[in-house]
């Protein structure tokens, strides 16, 4: 069976299962789209093929025991043998279930367009090895969001940032996410101090722990800095969570803010974490912003009353 003999496949999901089934070494079916009996026997599927993974196993264990290897390590052992080979044999098929949940995630997040250029076969491999130990029903949604944005646009998520996911813990994932509600988008939280910072659920140990997963820079004294605007420039644009934010002086050249920046790989990762604005952080942000001399208005879109299809966006409104 081919790809193209699935039943009501998109152009995205085609790429998609050419993906999946190339990291798995067979044709991937999509749960929507199996047309062989039932979810039951499709497991038995996969029974089958992790009890041949293990006859290769034993076969090559057989190979060994005929140099000796293998009673050396057993101690002549059989039922040791025997046991090993069922360790295997489960480690393959919990293995492939979990790369499977992973790969209907995919499938639902993936966009309704994709890149035409390849996923790189490196990427690929290392996804796959590293998927199959994804146990956790919420870290599989993160894995098949990754491996949807790499299907779209590949090189959105490096092969580094896979290695820093693999040891991402669900307490950990929970601290990221609220960080992340914090986050503007370019990928850092105002530092006001641990004080502040509580308020909002990020005491110094959760920073911690998100410089220990890799996905925070660990220096407490890094500013974003404004030296790179023309000295006449007085104002920019960012943008928190899907909030529209002015940030004005007299001249911002002269102005800093310090941050808690995220890494590339945390900086990758947030995008798979839904806006949610944090409305509480943004006003002490605001006032401790007033208080280094800037100016914070929230940004207001506005539709144009001559152009119905065009809008402005105004900032009257401090933040």
């Amino acid at each position: 069976m081919d790809v193209k003999d699935l039943v009501g496949v998109s152009k995205p999901a085609t790429k998609l299962i050419e993906v999946i089934s190339a990291g798995m070494g067979k044709l991937y079916e999509p749960t929507a789209t199996r047309k062989k009996a039932d979810a039951e026997a499709y497991a038995v599927k996969a029974l089958s093929v992790a009890e041949g993974e293990a006859a290769v196993i034993e076969a090559e264990a057989k190979a060994l025991a005929q140099v000796r290897q293998i009673e050396i390590l057993a101690n002549g052992d059989t039922e040791l043998i025997q046991r090993a080979k069922l360790r295997v044999l489960t480690r393959e098929v919990e293995g492939q279930r979990n790369v499977e949940a992973i790969a209907e995630q995919a499938l639902k997040h993936l966009p309704s367009s994709v890149s035409e250029t390849p996923v790189s076969d490196d990427w690929r491999r290392k996804f796959f090895l590293e998927a199959e130990n994804i146990c956790d029903a919420d870290l599989q949604l993160l894995w098949g969001k990754v491996l949807a944005g790499e299907t779209a646009s590949p090189g959105s998520y490096s092969v580094r940032t896979l290695g820093i996911l693999k040891n991402v813990s669900r307490p950990e994932a929970e601290i990221f996410r609220t960080f992340c509600g914090l986050v503007s988008d370019r990928g850092h939280v105002v530092n006001m101090g641990d004080d502040k910072l509580r308020e909002f659920g990020l005491d110094y140990g959760s920073l911690l722990t998100l410089r220990d997963a890799g996905l925070l820079h660990e220096n407490d004294n890094l500013h974003r800095h404004f030296r790179d605007l023309s000295d006449p420039m007085t104002s920019t644009i960012e943008v928190n969570n899907g909030i529209l934010i002015e940030l004005s002086a007299p001249s911002l050249r002269h102005m800093m803010i310090p941050c808690l920046p995220l890494t590339q790989a945390g900086r990758e990762l947030r995008n798979l974490i839904p806006p949610n604005p944090c409305e509480p952080y943004l006003k002490v942000m605001a006032q401790y912003l007033r208080q280094r001399g800037f100016s914070v208005k929230r940004g207001k879109i506005t539709p144009l009353p001559d152009q119905p299809e065009a809008s402005a966006i105004t900032f009257d409104e401090d933040l």
